[in-house]
């Protein structure tokens, strides 16, 4: 997929070559369930990686991304149960949110949207208007409301427009036209 999922993919495999004498096999599953969020199809979905990894022995399960964690937390039982998980690329507060069990552990991210806009505004001093772009999902409307929150505090010092939930070919046309 994306670029973060490549160097986070890299740095999976690279932790586990050099940190073991033994071959460990990794297997990646993007299983895009922010996009597919029908509990139907991840029902199938969870039934068919059960019925693919029958016949291994999981020692592990990584789940990037909070709705990866929340499919392999919910499925759990059905898939690879007792089999420990690691979550990635989950932020801070998403993890406060959850009630965990003990052997679901990761390293939260801090995801900073207020320090991010600061370091944007100090780069580009002259800047009028900010536009925040956010997809359609659960977790793009977590963070569009995250987004809206912390902004806030901005906008007195610049004018912030969100485009949200937009078809690609509408967002594409629509940020064609931007102001510089």
């Amino acid at each position: 997929g994306s670029p973060g999922s490549a160097l986070v993919d890299q740095g999976i495999r690279s932790a586990f070559s050099h940190g073991s004498r033994e071959q460990i096999e990794v297997h990646n599953e993007y299983v895009e369930v922010s996009r597919f969020a029908n509990a139907a199809y991840q029902q199938d979905l969870a039934d068919f990686l059960r019925r693919k990894y029958a016949d291994r022995k999981v020692d592990l399960v990584i789940a990037g991304l909070s709705t990866a964690l929340d499919f392999a937390i919910r499925y759990r039982e059905r898939l690879l149960a007792n089999v420990p998980i690691v979550f990635v690329a989950v932020d801070e507060q998403e993890v406060r949110n959850r009630t965990l069990a003990p052997d679901i552990i990761g390293a939260p991210i801090r995801m900073d949207l207020a320090d991010s806009l600061d370091l944007a505004l100090q780069l580009h001093p002259q800047t009028e208007q900010v536009f925040v772009i956010v997809g359609k999902s659960k977790f793009d409307a977590y963070w569009e409301t995250e987004a809206r929150k912390v902004f806030q505090a901005h906008e007195a010092q610049v004018k912030i427009s969100y485009l949200s939930g937009l078809p690609m070919a509408q967002l594409l046309e629509r940020v064609k036209h931007l102001p510089n």
